[in-house]
């Protein structure tokens, strides 16, 4: 019920009295204010005025899955918290609870953020998008690299589409705005000799930090330092849910083909001297490509080329990002 109370303050800029409300939902005025009262709690701002009722603020829209819901009626299924330690952690106790094949967990805020390679990924507050999905493939275990593929692929045009920003990506997992990181990508699996038994795609967003630690200041960015915009983030995981829809289904389908030539078309540009580090040693190398595997491909000083996976390096030296 609190959310049709929501529903029509929605659908005006107005003031709403409580006896509109209450007449409309066939509830008494009490229960409306108790109702608004909860929404409050969410983080809707409400304002109220005698004689007038009730108006919703627009300014900040809080997270909550009714958010979600109104920009998205696909059939991922949702599991939405206000606090987790790691959104990937939740999925990865839902995905051997659930038979669906699909399901998202995303959260308000998340404690323990991860990156690759161990890496800590700062999320410890309500100004991102923490989340991840949960996929559970008929394909072999070698063919998973392409999910983060698919993935960066699908935020790209997340951005372009309701932010207008040309974003680059980074292989293999990092979103780029003018040089700095804006999202990135974690990818993690549970697989048998030659069966998945899941995969989880972790998706780290910053929309509307103003600042970030000193530690990163210089290498990250979120939407509104990049548009000086707001954005309800029910939204963007909207519109990202559709998107991760559309390349599930060109990965099941075998059109693995058609998300590399997309990759390519947003990747940052190749042919760029980089310094690959694996493990204790440091390679220097020129990105050439991306295989139909979805590893990098390099050529490295002494002539070699060689390809790498996602998963046994990191790499330093594209287009200043570092």
């Amino acid at each position: 019920m609190k959310y049709e109370v929501l529903t029509m303050l929605y659908n005006t800029d107005k003031y709403l009295s409580g006896e509109t409300i209450s007449k409309k939902l066939g509830v008494s005025r009490t229960a409306i204010w108790k109702y608004i009262t909860l929404l409050r709690s969410e983080g809707y701002k409400i304002s109220s005025a005698t004689n007038k009722g009730y108006l919703l603020k627009r300014d900040y829209i809080p997270l909550t899955n009714y958010q979600v819901l109104q920009n998205y009626d696909g059939d991922t299924k949702l599991y939405f918290f206000n606090e987790v330690n790691s959104t990937n952690t939740k999925a990865k106790e839902i995905a051997n609870e659930i038979i669906d094949n699909k399901a998202l967990v995303y959260s308000r805020t998340q404690q323990q953020g991860r990156g690759r390679l161990g890496r800590t990924f700062l999320s410890n507050n309500q100004s991102g998008l923490w989340l991840s999905y949960i996929y559970k493939p008929t394909i072999t275990p070698e063919k998973a690299t392409i999910f983060t593929l698919a993935a960066s692929v699908a935020v790209c045009k997340l951005l372009k589409k309701e932010c207008q920003l040309d974003a680059k990506i980074k292989w293999p997992n990092d979103i780029i705005i003018s040089g700095k990181k804006l999202c990135g990508i974690l990818t993690e699996m549970s697989c048998e000799m030659d069966k998945i038994n899941y995969i989880i795609v972790g998706i780290g967003l910053n929309v509307s930090q103003l600042s970030f630690d000193d530690s990163i200041k210089d290498i990250a960015t979120s939407l509104y330092l990049e548009t000086g915009q707001k954005y309800d983030r029910g939204l963007l995981i909207g519109g990202l849910c559709y998107n991760m829809d559309n390349v599930y289904e060109q990965i099941i389908n075998n059109k693995i083909p058609d998300i590399i030539s997309e990759w390519k078309k947003y990747a940052l540009p190749m042919g760029q001297n980089i310094i690959i580090h694996k493990g204790k040693e440091q390679i220097e190398a020129t990105t050439i490509t991306i295989n139909d595997s979805g590893h990098l491909m390099v050529r490295e000083v002494n002539g070699e080329v060689n390809a790498y996976q996602s998963g046994e390096i990191s790499i330093r030296g594209i287009m200043g990002y570092s």
